[in-house]
């Protein structure tokens, strides 16, 4: 899972978490705070997985979890501007260049690469300088 908040970006091993009843509590109200805005592309899937998570691991019981204050890059510039290639040909079209070979590296193995973990940062900040 990778956060950031424009001036830190975090990596954080959900793998490597030992107490996920508390990490999965703590991620469900971040989430759900409608005082901090939230930004990133394609969140669906990544909305899914967290569910899955949260009902697994947390006290919190969730039918569908859902994000309040989050912008969905994919969601709403797909609506105003013509572009191809998901995250990446949106940052070409606003001249940024970014590497997504990691994004199909294997993340299960461990310990994570610096490429892994540079693609990570860079994945989540762009999002927040979009």
């Amino acid at each position: 899972m990778q956060l950031s908040n424009g001036f830190m970006s975090y990596i954080i091993d959900i793998e490597k978490i030992t107490d996920v009843n508390n990490f999965w509590s703590y991620i469900y109200e971040l989430l759900n705070d409608r005082r901090i805005n939230k930004v990133g592309y394609g969140l669906k899937s990544d909305c899914d997985i967290i569910n899955k998570h949260i009902n697994s691991y947390s006290d919190y019981k969730v039918e569908k979890f859902s994000i309040f204050n989050v912008t969905d890059l994919d969601q709403i510039c797909k609506k105003k501007i013509d572009y191809k290639g998901g995250l990446k040909g949106l940052c070409s079209y606003f001249n940024f260049d970014i590497c997504k070979y990691e994004q199909v590296g294997n993340w299960n193995l461990r310990p994570l690469r610096g490429s892994q973990i540079h693609y990570g940062v860079v994945d989540a900040f762009i999002c927040v300088l979009l």
